[in-house]
């Protein structure tokens, strides 16, 4: 006997092109966890030195002052974090093969916030 046809696992739908403040603090909380995952495996391997903890430190502050919506200090903060994290790489604090996964980490954090 032919199975029954199932409707598709997920049936909620979130309207098109509306973010609300909850889905992009989700984002956000995301895009740091991921950050903190990418540092934590990569000093597990090695291959992240523990100076590499202050870009979280950096993101935290990134995150705090984007919820309570100082635009600017939160644009340089990002760019901070973006030259922290080009500093580490240079100087071999962070190395491969975790140089691609912090700079993806960092590049969808700045994203993330961004899209704010």
């Amino acid at each position: 006997a032919p199975q029954p046809t199932r409707p598709a696992a997920s049936t909620t739908t979130t309207p098109g092109g509306t973010t609300s403040p909850t889905r992009s603090q989700a984002e956000l909380s995301a895009a740091l966890a991921n950050l903190a995952q990418v540092i934590s495996a990569g000093q597990q391997q090695g291959s992240v030195d523990h100076s590499a903890e202050d870009l979280l430190k950096q993101a935290e502050e990134v995150l705090g002052g984007a919820q309570e919506g100082k635009g600017e200090d939160v644009d340089k903060k990002l760019q901070d974090l973006q030259r922290k994290s080009d500093e580490q790489i240079d100087k071999g604090k962070i190395r491969s093969p975790a140089v691609d996964q912090v700079r993806q980490a960092v590049a969808q954090f700045i994203q993330a916030v961004g899209s704010r």
